[in-house]
């Protein structure tokens, strides 16, 4: 058995077996399980974004935001250069439909985190995000 921690006058204090055992019966009848690995350990992506970013962000809708985000990653994967929407990748991803990726895109460019570049109706959709360098750096 492995002995936790309890906190008496401000200092860790090593629980004894029998206050041990009655926190583990505790965790067990609640159903709360030892914390697993951290979240960055799991291949979990997450976004680092400036408070500039988040700032604008806040006057979207909510999943435009959360498209942008995953937009975000797909970017500094490609070095933040212009890249290709693929539309099926990301309603995999981010689980926002093709109808809601295309109002998030107007939304997020409207708002001025994106540019967009459209060719034609079926043509490609090329994505630019602002992220090392461009229009957030003036500001």
């Amino acid at each position: 058995m492995i002995l936790g921690y309890k906190i008496r006058g401000g200092r860790p204090v090593r629980r004894t077996e029998q206050e041990q055992a009655a926190v583990d019966r505790l965790k067990a009848e609640r159903g709360i399980r030892e914390a697993s690995k951290p979240a960055y350990n799991r291949g979990e992506l997450f976004a680092r974004l400036p408070l500039r970013v988040l700032r604008i962000m806040m006057g979207v809708p909510h999943v435009a935001s959360i498209f942008y985000c995953h937009l975000y990653i797909e970017s500094f994967r490609r070095g933040h250069k212009p890249f290709l929407l693929r539309v099926d990748k990301l309603e995999a991803e981010s689980g926002v439909n093709r109808w809601a990726q295309a109002r998030a895109l107007r939304d997020l460019e409207e708002a001025g985190l994106i540019t967009v570049e459209r060719f034609g109706h079926k043509r490609p959709t090329y994505i630019t995000i602002p992220g090392v360098t461009g229009i957030l750096d003036d500001k």
